[in-house]
């Protein structure tokens, strides 16, 4: 900041010592007044210094100062750069970091959905597989019962006329004659008149049902 230069004075040091003034009668010392002038001319001139020397000085402050602001906005410029520069490669270290641990937990959340894709996988073809197994299992034996069925039923037709021992004991209680327990034949309708001459004997009756029919029959009248 320039500071205010003070007014020189109006006359310098040398124009104060060689000042000279009319004469007069019964004036004052002539020598008196030059020696007053000499010495006041001597404090000007030393004041005139002084002022050149801090005029001098504060132009010299001024410029030191000019140049340490400079010189401060320079360094402050510097400083700023590289608090810029260093945010710069924090921000950027932070966003690589942040992608690289989105990418890690996007990649384990992938891995981790292909290992309960790939469990459920393996569990549905072993319940499948299981599944088709027992209903192949179930389809044989079934076949095979069905199969067999004819079979059984002829050999429990032989036990029961040929091993009366084995004989079940609702079955016990039938009469032996076969003929005897058999259901009666439903009513015919009553016959047109019969013609003269004609043998009643000659009347067919037919059975039709099995004999597990019959017995089932007669297991459930009892």
């Amino acid at each position: 900041m320039a500071t205010t230069e003070p007014e020189p004075p109006p006359f310098s040091a040398a124009d104060i010592a060689n000042r000279t003034f009319a004469r007069r009668r019964k004036g004052v010392n002539p020598d008196e007044v030059q020696a007053f002038l000499q010495s006041l001319a001597e404090q000007v001139a030393r004041l005139q210094a002084q002022v050149d020397w801090h005029r001098a000085r504060t132009d010299f402050l001024e410029r030191q100062t000019a140049g340490a602001k400079d010189a401060a906005y320079a360094r402050l410029a510097k400083d700023f750069q590289e608090v810029v520069r260093a945010a710069d490669t924090a921000s950027a270290r932070v966003r690589a970091e942040a992608d690289a641990e989105a990418k890690r937990t996007v990649a384990a959340a992938h891995d981790e959905a292909d290992e309960i894709v790939a469990g459920a996988k393996s569990e549905a073809e072993g319940v499948i597989a299981a599944a088709k197994a027992r209903a192949e299992r179930i389809t044989s034996e079934a076949t095979t019962t069905v199969a067999e069925q004819p079979e059984r039923r002829s050999e429990l037709e032989g036990k029961i006329w040929d091993h009366p021992a084995e004989r079940p004991e609702w079955f016990v209680t039938m009469p032996t004659d076969p003929k005897a327990w058999e259901p009666e034949a439903a009513p015919e309708p009553e016959p047109p008149p019969a013609a003269p001459n004609e043998d009643a004997d000659d009347l067919d009756i037919r059975f039709d049902r099995s004999l597990f029919e019959l017995l089932d029959d007669r297991a459930d009248d009892r």
